[in-house]
């Protein structure tokens, strides 16, 4: 197949972890001999707005025409759009608008079989347009930003509805999404796609993370850790609250985040209010490569995100045998069965987060025990060689569908 995929979520010479999984999901389905070119939407500031070089640095940044990574063509197309003034109605309609002649050449160059988009909203109806004019099968991923925030926009629900009711399918990544999607378009061909653990690119976290507790795992001191966004709905606040009841308990243990955000400066400051400077550390953005050698020398990964899609990094602690906490009714449920290979809690339940981080920081054989169940988890399910010949069959059923219809 031939698939040409439109996303503003993909690594590049600029933004390196951008949509790292689904970098991941079009690096093995290349290897099952699929031929892939990315148009990238890139927003960009209109005039005068553009002249400001401090927003510039922040919100616009400098993308190049036209880009090989890892073999795979990227297309950086720019479009006027500032967040705050274009309503949800008019974000798609003004993708299309602005972007369908560089959309339709790159359609024309390339012929795919397949016009794959990430969220519906604007990518997704730009991408129905392009797969009405060219006759064209269209899928569409369900992201969480979709269902969780955008969707409660004024009309932006409608917009969704169209585009998930007009496309071939609608590839969803837990049952969580499924359900809410079905709930927003229920006349939509649901397809549900598990992501994947991509065990090469982990390679040398699995290394690091024998040598780890052969050598220089201590008992003694235990590292929580979480790698996340630092917005409110990932529940760093919750980990925060933990920490503080057991600080005195156990002068050993510390809590790390890895990631950025707009809370961190607040977060920063609790820490120092709660004297915790130096064992609660934010250390911002971070490689993938240094990212993973930091969870391989965690003892527990505790992100209580009560808005989750998946949750790849939750797949990627379970991989390093990592005993992992998540939230109960997010899309932690598709992986983690409380008590045997992970826990699941309830949203903004800082009793129950302190209870369980208690009985691992205590126990080292409920550590072992949990971390191995959850590795095992994700070698029987959750690689990308499995996962990718489902993303493979969806998108031929998509196809075969289409066809049918015709």
């Amino acid at each position: 197949m031939k698939i040409l995929i439109i996303t503003n979520m993909f690594p590049n010479s600029i933004l390196p972890t951008s949509g790292i999984g689904l970098y991941q999901a079009v690096k093995h389905l290349r290897k099952l001999g699929h031929e892939f070119r990315v148009i990238y939407t890139a927003s960009k500031l209109p005039f005068p707005l553009n002249l400001s070089k401090k927003r510039n640095r922040t919100e616009q940044p400098d993308f190049p025409r036209r880009e090989n990574y890892d073999g795979i063509q990227i297309d950086f197309i720019p479009f006027n759009f500032v967040f705050k003034i274009v309503k949800p109605p008019y974000w798609g309609k003004l993708l299309w608008f602005q972007t369908k002649k560089q959309l339709t050449r790159i359609a024309e160059d390339f012929s795919p079989d397949l016009i794959w988009s990430q969220t519906a909203i604007p990518n997704g109806w730009a991408a129905s347009k392009l797969s009405e004019k060219f006759n064209i099968p269209h899928t569409v991923m369900v992201h969480g930003s979709d269902l969780n925030s955008v969707v409660h926009l004024p009309h932006a629900r409608k917009q969704i509805r169209a585009v998930y009711e007009k496309a071939g399918s609608v590839i969803v990544l837990s049952e969580r999404l499924r359900k809410e999607a079905l709930d927003v378009a229920p006349n939509s061909t649901l397809k549900l796609v598990h992501f994947g653990v991509d065990m090469e690119m982990m390679a040398s976290a699995f290394t690091k993370r024998l040598k780890w507790l052969e050598i220089e795992k201590s008992d003694e001191n235990i590292t929580v850790l979480s790698v996340c966004r630092v917005i409110e709905t990932k529940g760093i606040q919750y980990n925060i609250e933990v920490m503080k009841r057991l600080k005195d308990i156990y002068p050993g243990l510390r809590y790390i985040n890895i990631g950025e955000g707009e809370l961190r400066e607040e977060f920063e400051k609790r820490v120092i209010d709660s004297e915790l400077q130096g064992r609660m550390i934010f250390t911002g953005r971070k490689s993938f490569e240094a990212t993973k050698i930091d969870m391989a020398q965690a003892d527990i990964y505790s992100m209580p995100s009560y808005q989750e899609g998946l949750g790849l990094v939750y797949l990627e602690s379970m991989a390093l045998g990592i005993p992992t906490i998540a939230v109960r009714g997010q899309g932690g449920d598709d992986l983690i069965e409380g008590d045997v290979n992970g826990f699941l809690v309830d949203a903004h339940d800082v009793d129950q987060l302190t209870l369980i981080w208690k009985r691992l920081i205590t126990d080292r054989n409920l550590r072992d025990r949990i971390g191995n169940a959850g590795k095992k988890t994700i070698q029987d399910k959750f690689t990308w060689d499995i996962c990718s010949r489902k993303l493979e069959s969806a998108f031929q059923e998509t196809i075969a569908e289409y066809k049918n219809i015709e």
